[in-house]
C-alpha cells in the first residue's frame, strides 16, 4: 500500500451551484498536479490543467473547442502520448454526482 501522501490522486472536490449542478470538479494528483472544470449554470465548461498555480485554460464547452484544438497540437508534439480510444474501466466504478 502506498503510503507517500504526495502521490496517486490525492483529493478529489466538487461544488454545487444553488440549483444542485456541478459547478466545478477539482482533481489534485501526483507532488503538485491539478485538473479542474468549471460549469456555469448554462453548461459552459472550463477546463484548467496545471501544477501548483501555473497551467492553462481552455474552454471546453463545443466541438472544435479551444481545448481540443490544444488537444490536438499536444498530440502532434508529443506523438508517443496520444490516446486514440479510452480503455473500458476494470472493477468498481461509482458516479458522485
Amino acid at each position: 500500500m502506498n503510503e507517500d501522501p504526495m502521490r496517486g490522486i490525492r483529493a478529489i472536490t466538487i461544488q454545487r451551484h444553488s440549483n444542485g449542478s456541478l459547478g466545478k470538479v477539482r482533481i489534485v494528483f501526483g507532488p503538485h498536479h491539478f485538473i479542474e472544470l468549471h460549469s456555469d449554470t448554462e453548461g459552459r465548461v472550463d477546463f484548467w490543467l496545471g501544477t501548483t498555480h501555473h497551467g492553462i485554460r481552455a474552454d471546453a464547452s463545443d466541438v472544435n473547442s479551444p481545448l481540443e484544438r490544444i488537444v490536438e497540437a499536444a498530440r502532434k508534439q508529443f506523438p508517443g502520448n496520444t490516446l486514440d480510444s479510452t480503455p473500458l474501466w476494470d472493477g468498481q466504478s461509482q458516479t458522485i454526482y
